[in-house]
């Protein structure tokens, strides 16, 4: 008898920590958390602990986000399971769904955590007999350590496989999924709160720089560890994706020197690219304006000495032509002039003549002023002309 109520004491005491978890959280968010990171789940430690999703959590007093890196913890009792906690959207916000144990598994937002939470259920392992079992198809496990395993092929076994690897239920982009009838009897029913080992770590991520979505890109530094609140013992496991959160950069963050040069000797690169390749056509060379005289200035064709860098030999040939143009046309003047005045002094001389000397004469005279005419003979003088005059009569 006595060992019975020592019993009913002992179970009281272990229901002691139960309470109606599967209430909404009152953490709220503003934004929708960022995707779930890719990384590789550690070794299992030793017998009897369970895998616990890593998940975003938000910060009120940052107004960020920040990893709580997945870890293996140790199950409050036999036969009980862990449910993760999820983001759901609610009417303009985001609302924490906290995770808890149960000899059941719940709903948890349809999201696939992978290592057999793969959005509904947990095909990671199971109970029996009071020990647990470990599906090596989805857990790391070392058999040397650990050998209470089986092997059970299971569909999207990691979050590797999810592509979106979408973090929140409900809402643009959210996991459209809601609860089955039999996730609904599991939600009423009585739950164990998460262990003081995993409130611990999640405090330990939470004090963390690196694990801040703002500082780390959705990358995180720590994205699961062996054990809890051991971000930094040997065997924690990097996210390996790319960064997620390029596209939407923390306000105010300036960019890197080296970017910023960068960016200018592209722009220049750029500018030269787009410029159209021109060649200088040759310009004929103009003389200089002669300086100006009573305030004008003088004309382009009146300048007596050659633009600077020109030949003066050039100009010769163009000067002496000029200058034979003007001695042919002075010679023809004179003798024009002496053609007149033999004309005039042959008509003094033979006034008084027959006409047949007349005509005798004007005919030597014809000829004479032919011959002075003539530009090939400039060495006939003017005083020959009466000589000839007389010679003909």
């Amino acid at each position: 008898m006595k060992s019975r109520v020592m019993a009913c004491l002992f179970a009281l005491m272990m229901l002691s920590p139960l309470a109606a978890s599967s209430q909404v959280s009152v953490v709220v968010a503003i934004r929708p958390p960022p995707p779930l990171p890719v990384y590789v789940q550690p070794p299992v430690p030793a017998p009897g602990y369970l895998w616990t999703p890593g998940y975003w959590s938000w910060s009120v007093l940052d107004g960020d986000y920040y990893w709580v890196p997945g870890t293996w913890v140790l199950a409050p009792m036999p036969g009980y399971l862990w449910t993760p906690g999820y983001w759901g959207y609610y009417g303009g916000s985001y609302r924490w769904n906290a995770g808890y144990w149960g000899t059941y598994v719940g709903f948890y937002g349809g999201i696939n955590y992978g290592f057999g939470y793969v959005g509904s259920g947990y095909q990671g392992g199971r109970w029996k007999r009071g020990v647990f079992q470990y599906n090596q198809a989805v857990n790391n496990v070392n058999t040397t350590v650990v050998r209470n395993v089986y092997n059970t092929k299971v569909v999207n076994v990691t979050n590797v496989t999810n592509v979106n690897r979408v973090s929140f239920n409900g809402g643009s982009g959210g996991v459209n999924a809601r609860p089955t009838r039999q996730e609904e009897k599991v939600k009423l029913a009585k739950h164990i709160e998460p262990t003081p080992d995993q409130l611990k770590h999640e405090d330990t991520a939470s004090r963390a720089t690196t694990q801040k979505a703002s500082v780390n890109r959705g990358v995180p530094q720590v994205a699961a560890t062996p054990r809890p609140a051991e971000l930094n013992a040997p065997g924690v496991a990097r996210a390996s994706n790319k960064d997620t959160l390029t596209a939407n950069p923390v306000a105010g963050a300036a960019a890197r020197p080296q970017d910023q040069g960068a960016e200018k000797h592209g722009a220049k690169q750029a500018r030269r690219e787009a410029q159209p390749a021109t060649t200088q056509a040759p310009t004929a060379s103009v003389p200089p304006t002669a300086p100006a005289r009573h305030g004008k200035p003088e004309a382009m064709g009146a300048t007596t000495s050659p633009p600077a860098g020109q030949d003066p030999e050039r100009r010769e040939p163009k000067a002496a032509k000029s200058a034979q143009t003007a001695t042919g046309n002075g010679q023809r003047s004179d003798e024009q002039r002496a053609a007149r005045q033999a004309q005039s002094e042959q008509a003094a001389a033979g006034g008084g003549q027959q006409s047949g000397g007349g005509q005798k004469s004007a005919k030597g005279e014809r000829s004479a002023a032919r011959e002075n005419s003539n530009p090939q003979s400039p060495q006939q003088s003017p005083q020959q002309s009466p000589q000839q005059s007389a010679q003909l009569k």
